[in-house]
């Protein structure tokens, strides 16, 4: 039973950017370094970043989605 809507909206949310900002990435952005003419530890630095933002993305979503469905909402407010 879903006990906090909000959560549950801004979680698929979150899921849905990380998806799309990945693929945006692998499909669009990231092979244009692989073009450009700048050393690889630059280009490394950025995929990484890239990445990251992606992964952060995705845990923020489960964890918000795990959120929705929390019983006890004295812990969801804590948290």
């Amino acid at each position: 039973m879903i006990k906090n809507y909000f959560y549950l909206i801004v979680g698929c949310l979150c899921v849905l950017f990380a998806a799309t900002h990945t693929l945006n990435g692998l499909k669009t952005t990231l092979p244009i370094l692989d073009a450009a003419t700048i050393n690889d530890s630059t280009k490394n630095i950025f995929t990484y970043v890239w990445h990251v933002i992606g992964i952060e993305n995705l845990v923020l979503g489960i964890v918000l989605l795990i959120m929705a469905f929390q019983k006890n909402l004295e812990k969801v407010t804590f948290t």
